[in-house]
């Protein structure tokens, strides 16, 4: 190679960094022009999107709500009591023994008078035998006094009247003869003293023999009848008790109904009042509701009213009413009975709802509103959102109002703040709006969220 050669052709290692450099630095400008497309797009993106979501919201439809256009809700007092059957009977024996048997079992169906359960009543057995025997006796009593004397007893009666006058006879003869021989001493003093005696002595024979002669033809006395009578009422109290006594060994049932319990087994010594047994009557119902005097002087007589027991309703009738309050719960007493139904029978120891419209005074300042419409405000308050009219109709400007939550039922809320019946508010959808957005009432969606409110 030549010198000029040498001068004009570089070396081979300079060409490579040369080239290199060109290299990178048309990619630097090549990342630099994408870069500065992608910024220019994206930033017209945003700008695009912004556009379309201010679009959108200046067209969102929104359902409201218009202030005091509707009534307010009719709201429910509701008062509860249990479900027990008309008539409850725990039934006992009324004096001590051994259960000898019990004839029944929990759920069996038993009819006014029917033997249920009863004593071991041998010693009753023989105690009534002994006042039968008694009053037997008594009667038996009353019958010979009432009868009389026998004629037999009358006669013989007679003929003692007849002898004891033969015997007076004889003695005054021989009294005479005592005298005449004293007279004419040829008797002793002693002979005519003891002849004087023995006419006394059948003198009064004979008088008390004439007088229960004279007793036993008039016949017993009425003393001694009434008596007699006496005697008989007495040995048949005697025997009345017995078989009292007897009764008192078993338990019948006082109505139809059922076996609610069944307390005891046989072989039990049982003492008087021990509960053996609780029957309950079948059919009628009825539920005692504890109700302020206020609202219990609302219920007359034989009013009906509406109860709801397990989900269901029922028709009830007011029968009695309580005239004194309960002292504890300072509550009037209110006595339904439950009307029969043939689609659902309550059944005792349920729950009955009565169900009263609340009375209120209203508040021109409050007004119900739905729930959804509240927002949560600062320091745990409430706000809703209403709605301002624009240049634009139909579209308003959202603003903010805190209220004061009175009183919430169910769906509804009775708030007080600064509102006035006939404005709009947001009824549902509150987190896709914010103060200062413009929105647009949907008169079909507003249709639909008073429609759903008032459903339920």
């Amino acid at each position: 190679m030549t010198e000029r050669q040498n001068k004009v052709l570089p070396k081979r290692g300079s060409v490579g960094i040369v080239l290199s450099g060109g290299v990178i630095l048309l990619t630097l400008a090549a990342g630099l022009a994408w870069a500065s497309a992608s910024s220019q797009r994206s930033t017209d993106a945003r700008e695009a999107q912004r556009q379309a979501t201010e679009e959108d919201l200046e067209s969102m439809p929104v359902a409201v709500w218009t202030v005091g256009h509707d009534a307010a809700p009719i709201r429910y007092e509701e008062y509860r009591g249990q479900v027990t059957p008309a008539r409850s009977s725990e039934l006992a024996f009324r004096r001590s023994g051994i259960i000898r048997r019990i004839f029944v079992q929990a759920g069996d169906r038993v009819t006014a008078g029917q033997r249920l359960a009863e004593l071991d009543d041998l010693d009753l057995r023989a105690q009534l035998a002994s006042a039968d025997a008694q009053r037997d006796q008594a009667a038996a009593s009353l019958m010979e006094a009432q009868r009389g004397p026998r004629y037999q007893t009358i006669a013989t009666a007679k003929a003692d009247v007849d002898r004891l006058d033969s015997l007076l006879q004889q003695a005054t003869a021989n009294l005479q003869r005592q005298r005449t021989l004293h007279a004419q001493n040829a008797s002793p003093k002693q002979a005519l003293d003891d002849a004087t005696f023995a006419v006394s002595t059948a003198q009064a024979a004979l008088q008390a023999e004439r007088q229960r002669l004279l007793e036993l033809e008039e016949g017993t006395r009425t003393e001694q009848i009434d008596g007699a009578r006496a005697n008989f009422k007495a040995a048949e109290a005697a025997r009345d008790l017995a078989k009292v006594q007897f009764d008192f060994a078993e338990v019948v049932a006082p109505f139809d109904g059922h076996v609610s319990r069944r307390f005891l087994d046989e072989g039990t010594i049982v003492q008087p009042g021990e509960r053996v047994l609780k029957v309950i009557e079948d059919g009628r119902l009825e539920t005692r509701l504890g109700l302020p005097p206020d609202r219990a002087a609302e219920l007359t007589l034989d009013q009906e009213v509406a109860l709801v027991i397990a989900e269901h309703q029922y028709q009830g009738r007011v029968i009695r009413r309580e005239p004194d309050l309960d002292p504890a719960t300072q509550t009037q007493a209110v006595e339904i009975a439950i009307l029969p139904t043939a689609a659902f029978a309550p059944v005792p120891g349920q729950m009955a709802v009565l169900r009263l419209v609340r009375n209120t005074a209203p508040d021109e300042e409050a007004f119900w509103i739905p729930s959804t419409a509240l927002v949560h405000g600062f320091r745990g308050l409430w706000a809703i959102y209403r709605l301002q009219a624009t240049d634009k109709p139909p579209l308003a400007t959202v603003a903010r109002s805190d209220v004061r939550v009175l009183e919430t039922d169910g769906d509804w809320v009775l708030v007080k703040g600064r509102l006035q019946s006939g404005e709009q508010i947001v009824a549902t959808g509150v987190h896709r709006v914010g103060v200062g957005m413009q929105v647009r009432p949907s008169q079909a969606d507003l249709l639909c969220t008073d429609a759903l409110i008032k459903h339920e």
